[in-house]
């Protein structure tokens, strides 16, 4: 995930040459460079919500830079993404997630009106996709996108000229990337300095994204070009090692100037000093043994997973070991949801769909042996820094139908109460049902009441400029992770029925398989947020009374319920007890977790 200062030490060992020959691409970096550039051309935004990018932009734009590379003359051979990360990431990434969370919370606290209501979306030029400019600051005060990688990839499966070469791999990219430049050549594009120190053969090369430039005479791409063999040499490093002791050096003394590095890596100090440390170190670059499992032999249904969903799946030893995983699926399983950019003085947004998610997880012990099945997983989400993540419960067999029968029951209530609502219109009132459903359980104000309420003065057409509170940027958020929940379920799902162990497949789970087949998908899913916000706020209200109906609960006013919340805090924990008891018994997987 990055040596710092390597890029920096090494540029002046990189060639400027024009770019020809066979790529391969690092997807989840490629993901990050489409969304960075999109970003790149919106001077007239003034917050990183006004400049954020829809995801079907970002599909789009990725399919044009592509096409723009393969129209200078460039193969590009393979897009690899990451399916499965191993557990020595782990503490990398937790430091991730408390650093995108600390982002958050700095941006909640210095903008406590988040930021004017966006009046149009700009579509990206192609003869801005290879513009040196340099994103705003302010544009990035918050994390990406939560839902960027699986925008991309979705949008490279669905076209014909590039999904023949997108794959999910069930490993980290890189490590493929790596493998495939050793055994053929050639170069990868990236934005991540690790691949500097991994074996790529004689003829493998890096180039980093921001590095690949328009050449006006004539009009060709130009790059910086790494070759880490030909570097290594000059440098006098151990063949054997190649740029990894520099990198292992950095590693250990990270403000040292160049000359000091390259005399210690040269003399292999830290090596000598720390023989362990580089054992430890060089696992996270090892090449992939030769006979892995190719592509073509991966079941259809894990290349098409969104890779944070494909990594809790393989996280089942059997079905890693069906598809050829190399690191083994040992310890805790956990799941890495994607940061929502929802309110930090609220419950996350995550929280209300919480029981779909278990439901999805708790399905994958259908086609497990029965030594292999999992009781809980961690999820881990907005985080502080002495979270360990919420661990969940997951169902047992005999609760997943259940489960399943309650999820069917609930939408068959909502078409009937609302029986001229559209299909994307379906799951805003599916979203807002949870809230009002989690919302009365643990005692809370329902969000989408309150927002519903504001909706009047973002859509009066007599005031000027128009903000998003806080509360709307949370709705939004829950709404984003209701759709995820179910699009986790459908993925999960689709496995289940495609797999060998199909027959043992309940019937209510193929019954919710075939309706989650109508969840629009992940560039649609952001007209049916911005629909929310254009829609009549009696049809909202409609979806609010709704679920208040389905669920047998009285309208409350808002202002009474805020009155009597300090009543309810002192009573809390006996409420939420006898209120989970109350709804496990109509929902049988409103399950518990512990943070």
């Amino acid at each position: 995930m990055g040596i710092p200062h390597l890029i920096t030490h090494l540029q002046p060992y990189a060639e400027s040459v024009p770019l020809t020959g066979v790529v391969v691409i690092d997807g989840p970096a490629f993901a990050h460079h489409i969304f960075h550039l999109c970003l790149k051309n919106r001077p007239w935004a003034d917050s990183p919500v006004e400049a954020a990018p829809t995801y079907e932009e970002l599909g789009f734009t990725a399919i044009k830079w592509l096409e723009a590379i393969e129209g200078s003359g460039i193969s590009i051979k393979k897009i690899y993404f990451d399916g499965y990360l191993p557990s020595s990431k782990l503490e990398t990434r937790l430091e991730r997630l408390r650093s995108s969370t600390q982002r958050l919370t700095s941006y909640h606290t210095n903008y406590p009106i988040p930021c004017k209501v966006p009046v149009k979306i700009h579509r990206l030029a192609t003869r801005n996709l290879f513009t040196s400019a340099s994103v705003q600051a302010k544009l990035t005060a918050l994390p990406a996108l939560p839902f960027l990688v699986p925008a991309v990839l979705d949008a490279l499966l669905a076209s014909p000229q590039f999904s023949e070469i997108t794959s999910v791999m069930p490993g980290e990219a890189d490590l493929y990337c790596a493998q495939y430049l050793k055994v053929n050549g050639g170069i990868v594009f990236t934005g991540d300095s690790d691949l500097l120190v991994h074996e790529l053969g004689q003829d493998g090369a890096v180039t980093f994204f921001k590095d690949i430039v328009v050449d006006k005479s004539p009009e060709r791409l130009r790059a910086q070009l790494y070759k880490p063999s030909l570097i290594a040499g000059r440098l006098k490093l151990s063949r054997s090692d190649g740029l990894g002791s520099l990198a292992f050096e950095i590693m250990n003394n990270k403000h040292e100037t160049l000359p000091k590095l390259l005399n210690r890596a040269v003399a292999r100090t830290a090596i000598a000093s720390d023989p362990k440390g580089y054992g430890e170190f060089c696992k996270e670059y090892k090449s992939l043994p030769e006979n892995v499992v190719s592509v073509t032999e991966f079941s259809q249904c894990l290349q098409g997973m969104d890779p944070r969903i494909s990594e809790y799946v393989l996280q089942y030893r059997s079905i890693a070991e069906a598809v050829g995983q190399v690191t083994a699926a040992l310890g805790t399983s956990r799941i890495f949801l994607p940061f929502l950019h929802d309110c930090p003085a609220r419950t996350a947004a995550w929280e209300m769909s919480t029981s779909v998610r278990q439901l999805a997880y708790g399905l994958v012990n259908i086609i497990v042996p029965d030594e292999g099945q999992k009781r809980t997983v961690f999820e881990h989400r907005r985080q502080q820094m002495n979270s360990i993540g919420k661990e969940l419960e997951l169902p047992t067999l005999s609760q997943l139908s259940p489960a399943c029968e309650f999820i069917l029951i609930m939408f068959d209530n909502l078409r009937e109460a609302l029986p001229e609502i559209s299909e994307p219109d379906f799951w805003i009132a599916v979203a807002i049902y949870q809230d009002v459903e989690w919302s009365h359980l643990v005692g809370k104000l329902v969000n989408s009441e309150v927002v519903i309420k504001q909706l009047a003065h973002i859509q009066d057409p007599n005031r000027g400029e128009k903000y998003y509170t806080w509360d709307t940027l949370h709705l939004l958020a829950q709404m984003q992770g209701s759709y995820y929940s179910f699009r986790m379920l459908k993925q999960i799902t689709d496995l289940l029925i495609s797999s060998d162990s199909s027959r043992d497949v309940p019937d209510e789970v193929i019954r919710l398989h075939g309706q989650l087949q109508a969840l629009p998908a992940l560039h649609e899913s952001d007209s049916v947020a911005q629909d929310m916000f254009s829609m009549r706020k009696d049809s909202l209200q409609k979806m609010l009374n709704a679920a208040r109906k389905i669920l047998k609960l009285e309208s409350a006013k808002v202002e009474s319920a805020a009155k009597s919340r300090k009543k309810k805090r002192k009573k809390k924990n006996a409420a939420v007890e006898r209120a989970v008891d109350a709804t496990f018994q109509k929902n049988p997987f409103a399950l518990l977790g512990n943070e």
